[in-house]
């Protein structure tokens, strides 16, 4: 497979992980596999996208994007209850927002140049509103 950014970042992330599900597993070796399991999700969505095409790719990409945000309530939740502290999450979740940069900027093509930049003319604005229903302006 041919070098794509995201996935590298994906798979640095599961390595920043590490440390943090096992500090879990210690504490709730559920919420560690569950962990575990949308972590490697990431990554092997990140990849399956990568060779698909139109919305198919787009599927897997948002799919990669869902397991980022699971992986971070999963954080979250093993924050509040103390099984892991904050200095052991900071550098997964700061791969993470990455992550979820790089695919939102890939899910939403239309979204990375405004109408000037596409060389579109804005959209005309709205007719004025009528203050009652039947008559006109």
């Amino acid at each position: 497979m041919k070098r794509f950014e995201v996935y590298e970042i994906a798979l640095q992330m599961i390595h920043a992980l590490r440390p943090a599900v096992e500090r879990i597993r210690q504490h709730d070796r559920d919420l560690a596999a569950q962990l575990k399991r949308a972590g490697s999700s990431v990554p092997g969505n990140i990849a399956e996208g990568a060779r698909r095409v139109g919305q198919d790719r787009l599927h897997h990409y948002r799919i990669a994007a869902g397991s980022a945000g699971e992986i971070r309530s999963h954080l979250a939740v093993a924050l509040a209850w103390g099984d892991v502290d904050q200095a052991t999450v900071t550098p997964a979740l700061a791969l993470l927002d990455s992550i979820l940069a790089i695919l939102w900027r890939l899910t939403h093509p239309s979204h990375r140049l405004g109408p000037a930049q596409q060389g579109l003319a804005p959209p005309p604005p709205p007719p004025p509103l009528s203050p009652h229903p039947s008559l006109p302006p």
